[in-house]
């Protein structure tokens, strides 16, 4: 029998993120749930090239999830950016579970690295009104926001090295993951939060670089994180 996936959807007034539960990053929205479902099937394959060696293999068709909970969403939601941890992100996590968390947040970090170098030179199609961040702005954004989720964790990072950024972020994770950090983290949630939307917030940067180039193969993992959607 294929495996199921289990999914929570996050209902907002004019947008229904869905999200695997145990594969952070793979998300998709859409105005109902059918649709981000049938989305989230459909960005099953760019996920895959990301994190296949860790033993995802994408569902045929959406019949293969299971929806485990419905929380409501709120004007975050609606604005592109899932908002709301479903109700289970407050459990601790074990220590292999922890690990392969922080490996599929770091393969993100690194097809994120991969795509934007490889495009960096090209100018990317914007919206309708004009609207759309270029690369730079891209990866400058995918920074900002990373220094957001290592502070939630209790931890800080000034310098402009993206690499130290990811350092402190994985330290942090593994420390507060563990119990052994030097101050807890500001709320239950915060540990879960700083893996799954990282790798959300990667996933929809990458579909909008390969997506938006000429030409260009559609790279990533899937979307969800911060606000890298076309305005």
């Amino acid at each position: 029998m294929p495996a199921t996936f289990p999914i929570y959807l996050e209902v907002g007034k004019k947008r229904v993120f869905a999200s695997a539960l145990n594969w952070p990053g793979w998300t998709r929205s859409a105005k109902t749930g059918e649709d981000a479902l049938d989305l989230l099937n459909e960005y099953g394959s760019r996920y895959a090239k990301v994190v296949t060696r860790l033993g995802f293999v994408a569902p045929k068709n959406a019949a293969g999830f299971t929806i485990e909970e419905r929380v409501k969403g709120d004007a975050t939601t609606d604005f592109g950016a899932p908002a709301i941890p479903w109700s289970k992100d407050a459990r601790p996590i074990k220590t292999d579970e922890l690990k392969r968390l922080v490996t599929i947040l770091e393969r993100c970090w690194a097809a994120f690295d991969e795509t934007a170098e490889a495009n960096r030179r090209r100018s990317l199609k914007t919206g309708p009104r004009g609207g759309g961040r270029q690369i730079k702005a891209m990866v400058d954004h995918v920074n900002e926001a990373d220094r957001a989720y290592l502070s939630r964790l209790g931890g800080s990072h000034k310098g402009k090295d993206t690499a130290e950024l990811r350092a402190a972020i994985v330290e942090m994770l593994t420390a507060t993951g563990r119990g052994t950090a030097a101050e807890p983290a500001p709320d239950e949630t915060a540990v879960v939060a700083a893996l799954r939307d990282p790798t959300q917030h990667l996933a929809r940067a990458g579909p909008r670089v390969g997506d938006r180039g000429p030409g260009l193969e559609p790279v990533l993992v899937d979307q969800q994180l911060g606000d890298l959607h076309r305005v």
